[in-house]
């Protein structure tokens, strides 16, 4: 046990020390969210500055009315569709949109010619654009009133109480508790592939500079697996700390200016009206929700998924490291490494957040090999017990089943040398291990 502490000692020190770690370390927090904030600003700039985009409209129907352009301007043109296809083409216009004579019940027909493929969100601008217009000329032509309709309309605001078997009441609210597990399961993501891939080249540059043949001369090649692989979580797992001891100070520093700025509207310039016109009440809930938010159960059950699955998927790296010579022969071996990590953040998305309690939801998150993201953003919506269990216990044996069969390929492939690798020597070492 010493020597396996000495190896995660030198693992560890020996990233932690390095510049790169510590500038990546604390930039990261500050720079990510300006880069996020930049884009945002850009892209407000951006539509902005954006000089408004002329459509030629060809309506045959008679039923729409484009004085209100908003976004887009339309130039109306008569004529035939063919007609409407040439000026098009020996113009600059942006699009050209076709209405032929339609039923106001049964719209069929409408054209929308561009010169390439048009973004959703332009089209959606445009099908909106016929589709009210559509619906107030049904409400005039069966001469109803429209503040009738506007009076009958109602939005129900729906305050969600989570109930405890005791009887006790809390604020809740699924979207927040969800934004957080997810987060925390992209990190797992992310430390994963890059940790994972950094036990794999450590391994390959002991293994092809002959290091490795004097370290397993002291110690178990098992022991120098589990050690390195361990130092290196470690190392994520600070990183980890640091993250969120750096996002505690500057959220802190935020939220005790927001007071001071609220009352000096001067100070926020530009941004005063903004933020007068949020609503308190609502801001209050958001603030109520966000204390109720069971922080150390989520942090626990990070620290918990992130330590046996960064062993298992590092396991695997590592096993893989040992078998090859140089990261590109161990490409063939990585991908399907990757792919449950990609199955289980694309069902988090496509899956738990849709339907938390179906059964793709718990499959994804019981199965090991994808429950270490999965499960995170299912926490948000109150995962039974036994589930929850069954999951960490089927991620813990299934990572010593892991690691023991790891180390069997390790402690052959570590000493192997000039042999091309495929999966069934593989397996031949995993036996003779």
């Amino acid at each position: 046990m010493n020597k396996i502490f000495l190896i995660i000692k030198k693992e560890f020190l020996g990233r932690v020390k390095k510049r790169s770690f510590i500038v990546a370390t604390i930039l990261t927090p500050i720079l990510m969210p300006l880069l996020f904030g930049g884009i945002i600003y850009m892209g407000i700039k951006d539509s902005e500055s954006q000089k408004p985009k002329n459509i030629l409209v060809l309506d045959n129907s008679g039923l729409f009315d484009f004085s209100e352009t908003g976004k887009y301007q339309y130039t109306k043109t008569i004529g035939n569709v063919d007609n409407g296809k040439e000026l098009f083409a020996n113009s600059d216009y942006f699009a050209y949109l076709y209405i032929p004579e339609i039923e106001p019940e049964n719209p069929k027909g409408i054209q929308l010619f561009s010169n390439a493929n048009l973004s959703i969100n332009e089209t959606t601008e445009i099908k909106s654009l016929l589709e009210n217009q559509l619906r107030e000329y049904k409400i005039k032509d069966r001469n109803i009133d429209s503040s009738v309709l506007a009076a009958i309309q109602t939005n129900i605001k729906l305050n969600l109480i989570t109930l405890s078997e005791t009887g006790e009441e809390k604020r809740s609210d699924a979207n927040i508790t969800f934004g957080i597990g997810y987060v925390l399961s992209f990190l797992i993501y992310m430390f994963v592939f890059v940790y994972g891939a950094q036990v794999m080249q450590s391994v390959i540059e002991e293994k092809t500079g002959k290091v490795v043949e004097i370290i397993i001369s002291i110690v178990k090649p098992m022991q120098l697996m589990l050690g390195k692989v361990m130092g290196i979580a470690s190392v994520g797992l600070f990183q980890f700390f640091i993250w969120i001891v750096l996002i505690f100070i500057i959220s802190t520093l935020g939220l005790s200016a927001l007071p001071q700025m609220m009352q000096n509207p001067e100070a926020m310039g530009a941004n005063a009206e903004a933020m007068n016109s949020v609503d308190a009440g609502q801001s209050m809930e958001w603030l109520q929700v966000l204390l109720q938010v069971p922080y150390f159960k989520i942090i626990g059950l990070f620290l918990f998924y992130f330590v046996f699955g960064f062993l298992l998927y590092g396991a695997m790296f590592a096993a893989v490291g040992s078998a090859v010579e140089s990261a590109q022969e161990a490409q063939q071996f990585v991908l399907p490494i990757t792919i449950p990590m990609l199955i289980s953040i694309i069902g988090s998305m496509s899956f738990v957040i849709q339907n938390p309690s179906g059964s793709v939801s718990f499959w994804l998150s019981v199965i090991p090999f994808t429950a270490l993201v999965s499960m995170m953003g299912r926490i948000a919506f109150d995962v039974p017990l036994w589930e929850l269990l069954l999951s960490m216990f089927l991620l813990v044996l299934t990572t010593l089943g892991m690691l023991w069969a790891a180390g069997r390929i390790y402690r052959v492939g570590i000493l192997n040398q000039g042999a091309k690798v495929n999966y069934k020597i593989l397996w031949k070492w995993f036996w003779r291990g």
